[in-house]
């Protein structure tokens, strides 16, 4: 009994091991995507002749995208499972980042960032169910904190592996992000389980959303998070750009 006890723990640590390391692929992925494009646009806009308010479009729809598909996620993950919606954002955007790569148009540029922010939008409420429905209270904080580090290596990726890809070409960055996501879609649905496998005692307690979005400290949440994305992805999106144009820095 003993040695079925161990081996049974040994195997559930394998497992916990293979879910925080596929959901950290899918994390470093989605953020090497919000952070590539400020990188992008400026190849883009010379080959395009695009202004500033025309490329503001371009990374401004993906949050639009982003922001709308936010709640729908969590609400999809909550009745469909998260590895379906796991799955099902990362392919969406992997189908996105290629198409991007592949077009010429800004309507079409707005059009394909609008959906992959569709796609983006349905990752992080799903990693948190994910989290939720596979290790027990006492861990979870812990692995969601693992897994959100992964913003950081994101970011590297998108300013290391991303920015050689753009200075080559910028369709090859986005080819590149394209068979990355891919990648992390497959991880996913080999290691993360559609069901939970922990012992995760449910509340059969419901709280209606009206009750949910009134709350105080919902609201101050919000307000906060809203002022730090605000300077956060204002300074992300667009200080290459500044660099480039008033310093002369080249992309690298």
């Amino acid at each position: 009994m003993e040695v079925e006890k161990t081996m049974n723990q040994t195997v559930e640590k394998k497992s916990s091991l293979g879910i925080v390391l596929a959901l950290m692929a899918g994390y470093s992925m989605v953020y090497m995507d919000k952070s590539m494009i400020s990188t992008a646009v400026i190849p883009m806009a010379q080959d395009f002749n695009l202004d500033a308010g025309q490329t503001g479009l371009i990374m401004s729809f993906f949050f639009l995208g982003y922001s709308l598909m936010q709640i729908p996620g969590g609400w999809l993950a909550d009745k469909i499972g998260a590895k379906k919606v796991l799955m099902l954002s990362l392919g969406v955007i992997s189908l996105f980042s290629f198409a991007f790569g592949a077009v010429s148009s800004l309507m079409l540029f707005v059009a394909i960032r609008f959906f992959a922010g569709i796609g983006h939008g349905g990752y992080p409420p799903s990693v948190t169910k994910a989290v939720a429905s596979n290790f027990q209270p006492d861990k979870r904080t812990f692995i969601q904190s693992i897994i959100l580090s992964t913003s950081g290596i994101g970011g590297i990726l998108a300013f290391t592996l991303g920015t050689n890809l753009i200075n080559a070409n910028w369709r090859y960055g986005y080819l590149g992000l394209g068979g990355l996501f891919l990648v992390s879609m497959i991880l996913v649905g080999i290691f993360v389980p559609k069901d939970a496998t922990s012992d995760v005692t449910v509340s059969s307690k419901k709280i209606p959303f009206s009750q949910v979005i009134s709350d105080r400290n919902v609201i101050v949440l919000f307000v906060a998070m809203l002022l730090l994305n605000f300077l956060l992805y204002g300074n992300m999106s667009w200080l290459p750009t500044i660099l480039a144009q008033k310093f002369g820095l080249s992309i690298t």
